[in-house]
């Protein structure tokens, strides 16, 4: 079971730190609410980018730059 250090640290369990993806370096967050205290992982910039760009990429894949901009100016599809 873990303790609590003196600087009020904790060791977060192996199986704990994995099924969060967690690796030296990441930042965690805690939540409080009425049943207990919650961990998570928090992204890095840099995965919240590639998250991001992958909802785009997927968005649009398969249409050509043309419907694209249609789209954006809200133009009715061709067909």
């Amino acid at each position: 079971m873990p303790v609590l250090t003196s600087k009020g640290q904790v060791t977060l369990p192996k199986r704990i730190r994995e099924y969060l993806g967690l690796n030296p370096g990441s930042q965690v967050d805690f939540e409080i609410d009425a049943n207990g205290v919650h961990v998570r992982k928090v992204q890095s910039g840099q995965e919240r980018t590639h998250e991001w760009f992958g909802a785009l990429r997927e968005r649009f894949s398969g249409r050509t730059s043309d419907e694209l901009v249609d789209e954006v100016r809200g133009r009715p599809d061709p067909d």
